[in-house]
C-alpha cells in the first residue's frame, strides 16, 4: 500500500509542476475536465508504482533493489512522477523475452 501511495505522490508532483508551468490551462477546458485529468494522473501513478514493484520483486526490473524497501519506495516514486518510466520498461523486458 506503501508503494502504492508513494506512486501517487510522485503522480501529484508531476501534476503540480505543470501546473505551475502551464498557467493559462483554466482558459482552454473546463474546471471539471482538469479536475478528471488530475484525478487519472494520480491513479496511474498509483498503478505504475505498484507495478514497479512487482517487477522490482519478480528480478524483471533493477532486482538489487528487491530486498531494500527504500529502493522500491525510490522508483515507485521515479514511476510515478515519470510516465513514461514504466511503458517503456515494460517494452524492453517484452523485447527480451522474445
Amino acid at each position: 500500500m506503501l508503494i502504492v501511495l508513494v506512486g501517487c505522490l510522485g503522480a501529484f508532483t508531476s501534476l503540480l509542476q505543470r501546473c505551475l508551468s502551464e498557467v493559462v490551462i483554466a482558459e482552454y477546458h473546463p474546471k471539471l475536465y482538469c479536475i478528471t485529468i488530475g484525478v487519472l494522473k494520480v491513479i496511474i501513478g498509483g498503478i505504475f508504482g505498484d507495478v514497479t514493484y512487482w517487477l522490482i520483486k519478480s528480478n524483471m526490473l533493477m532486482g538489487f533493489a528487491a530486498d531494500y524497501l527504500w529502493h522500491m519506495l525510490v522508483f515507485s516514486y521515479i514511476s510515478g512522477i515519470n510516465e513514461r518510466f514504466i511503458p517503456d520498461k515494460l517494452s524492453k523486458v517484452a523485447k527480451t523475452n522474445e
